[in-house]
Protein backbone atom coordinates (compact mmCIF):
# COMPACT_ATOMS: atom_id res chain seq x y z
CA UNK A 1 0.00 0.00 0.00
CA UNK A 2 1.47 3.42 -1.15
CA UNK A 3 1.63 5.95 1.68
CA UNK A 4 3.04 9.26 0.77
CA UNK A 5 5.78 11.14 2.23
CA UNK A 6 5.35 12.64 5.39
CA UNK A 7 4.53 16.64 4.86
CA UNK A 8 7.20 17.15 8.30
CA UNK A 9 9.91 14.65 8.89
CA UNK A 10 12.61 15.18 11.76
CA UNK A 11 15.32 12.95 12.18
CA UNK A 12 17.74 12.90 15.36
CA UNK A 13 17.12 16.45 16.10
CA UNK A 14 18.93 17.79 18.69
CA UNK A 15 19.96 21.33 20.18
CA UNK A 16 22.36 21.85 22.95
CA UNK A 17 23.56 25.36 24.35
CA UNK A 18 26.93 25.71 26.31
CA UNK A 19 26.28 25.44 29.87
CA UNK A 20 28.33 28.05 32.00
CA UNK A 21 30.70 26.91 34.50
CA UNK A 22 30.92 28.17 37.59
CA UNK A 23 34.10 30.20 39.77
CA UNK A 24 34.36 26.62 41.66
CA UNK A 25 34.64 24.41 38.79
CA UNK A 26 36.93 25.42 36.39
CA UNK A 27 36.59 22.07 34.46
CA UNK A 28 35.26 22.21 30.87
CA UNK A 29 31.50 23.12 30.95
CA UNK A 30 29.35 20.23 30.16
CA UNK A 31 26.94 20.98 27.03
CA UNK A 32 22.56 21.54 28.29
CA UNK A 33 20.63 19.05 25.93
CA UNK A 34 17.72 20.76 25.45
CA UNK A 35 16.61 18.62 22.75
CA UNK A 36 17.80 15.36 21.94
CA UNK A 37 17.67 12.98 19.18
CA UNK A 38 13.73 13.82 18.16
CA UNK A 39 12.45 12.10 15.20
CA UNK A 40 8.84 12.39 14.26
CA UNK A 41 6.48 12.36 10.98
CA UNK A 42 3.87 14.47 10.74
CA UNK A 43 1.71 13.22 7.31
CA UNK A 44 -0.58 15.80 5.37
CA UNK A 45 -4.32 15.97 7.57
CA UNK A 46 -2.71 14.95 11.16
CA UNK A 47 -2.46 16.59 13.90
CA UNK A 48 0.94 16.82 16.49
CA UNK A 49 0.40 17.76 19.78
CA UNK A 50 3.96 18.66 22.22
CA UNK A 51 3.13 17.80 25.71
CA UNK A 52 5.79 17.99 28.68
CA UNK A 53 6.10 20.20 31.75
CA UNK A 54 7.82 23.29 31.65
CA UNK A 55 11.19 23.25 30.13
CA UNK A 56 11.31 19.83 28.94
CA UNK A 57 12.28 21.69 25.35
CA UNK A 58 9.01 21.52 23.70
CA UNK A 59 9.33 25.45 22.26
CA UNK A 60 13.17 25.39 21.50
CA UNK A 61 11.93 22.09 19.54
CA UNK A 62 9.35 24.12 17.41
CA UNK A 63 12.18 26.70 17.21
CA UNK A 64 14.52 24.09 15.90
CA UNK A 65 12.45 22.83 13.50
CA UNK A 66 11.81 26.03 11.69
CA UNK A 67 15.48 27.38 12.25
CA UNK A 68 14.32 29.77 14.42
CA UNK A 69 17.05 28.17 16.44
CA UNK A 70 20.04 26.03 15.07
CA UNK A 71 19.44 23.07 15.63
CA UNK A 72 23.04 21.32 16.96
CA UNK A 73 22.70 17.81 14.99
CA UNK A 74 19.69 16.12 12.86
CA UNK A 75 17.83 17.01 9.97
CA UNK A 76 14.24 18.08 9.41
CA UNK A 77 12.07 18.26 5.74
CA UNK A 78 9.12 19.98 4.84
CA UNK A 79 6.86 19.28 2.12
CA UNK A 80 9.95 17.33 0.37
CA UNK A 81 11.98 20.69 1.24
CA UNK A 82 15.38 20.06 3.21
CA UNK A 83 15.38 22.41 6.10
CA UNK A 84 18.81 22.40 6.82
CA UNK A 85 20.35 24.06 4.17
CA UNK A 86 18.15 26.75 3.03
CA UNK A 87 19.69 29.82 2.53
CA UNK A 88 18.28 33.13 4.97
CA UNK A 89 15.42 34.36 2.23
CA UNK A 90 14.52 30.69 1.55
CA UNK A 91 13.92 30.34 5.12
CA UNK A 92 12.07 33.91 4.92
CA UNK A 93 9.49 32.60 2.43
CA UNK A 94 9.70 29.03 3.91
CA UNK A 95 8.19 30.90 7.51
CA UNK A 96 5.23 32.71 5.95
CA UNK A 97 4.01 28.75 5.62
CA UNK A 98 3.94 28.58 9.18
CA UNK A 99 2.51 29.54 12.40
CA UNK A 100 3.81 29.58 15.96
CA UNK A 101 1.34 29.28 18.60
CA UNK A 102 3.24 30.13 22.05
CA UNK A 103 1.77 28.49 25.41
CA UNK A 104 0.65 31.46 27.02
CA UNK A 105 -2.76 29.45 28.87
CA UNK A 106 -3.71 32.04 31.14
CA UNK A 107 -3.32 35.02 29.25
CA UNK A 108 -4.91 33.58 26.08
CA UNK A 109 -8.07 31.83 27.66
CA UNK A 110 -10.34 33.03 30.37
CA UNK A 111 -10.08 30.26 33.24
CA UNK A 112 -13.61 31.31 33.91
CA UNK A 113 -15.46 30.74 31.56
CA UNK A 114 -16.39 27.72 28.81
CA UNK A 115 -14.38 27.06 25.84
CA UNK A 116 -17.71 27.33 24.18
CA UNK A 117 -17.66 31.56 25.54
CA UNK A 118 -13.94 31.40 24.77
CA UNK A 119 -13.84 30.76 21.07
CA UNK A 120 -16.42 33.70 20.64
CA UNK A 121 -13.86 35.90 22.29
CA UNK A 122 -11.04 35.27 19.47
CA UNK A 123 -13.15 35.84 17.07
CA UNK A 124 -14.06 39.17 18.05
CA UNK A 125 -10.68 39.83 18.65
CA UNK A 126 -9.66 39.37 15.49
CA UNK A 127 -12.90 41.93 14.42
CA UNK A 128 -14.52 39.40 12.11
CA UNK A 129 -17.55 41.52 11.19
CA UNK A 130 -20.16 38.53 11.66
CA UNK A 131 -23.73 38.66 13.13
CA UNK A 132 -24.30 36.70 16.68
CA UNK A 133 -26.10 33.98 14.46
CA UNK A 134 -23.30 33.62 12.34
CA UNK A 135 -20.76 33.75 15.10
CA UNK A 136 -22.86 31.20 17.32
CA UNK A 137 -22.93 29.36 14.74
CA UNK A 138 -19.56 28.64 13.59
CA UNK A 139 -18.61 28.12 17.13
CA UNK A 140 -20.60 24.50 16.91
CA UNK A 141 -18.64 24.36 13.61
CA UNK A 142 -15.17 24.93 15.60
CA UNK A 143 -16.32 22.75 18.52
CA UNK A 144 -17.46 20.22 16.36
CA UNK A 145 -14.72 20.15 14.45
CA UNK A 146 -11.92 19.35 17.25
CA UNK A 147 -14.56 16.86 18.92
CA UNK A 148 -15.79 18.97 21.86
Amino acid sequence: MYRPPPLLRVEQLSVEYESKGSFFNKNKPKPFKAVNQVNLDVFKGETLGLVGESGSGKTTLGRAILRLTEPSKGQVWFDNIHVNFLSAMELKNLHKRFQIIFQAPYSSLNPRITVGDNIPESLLVRKLKINAAARQSRVFELLERVGL
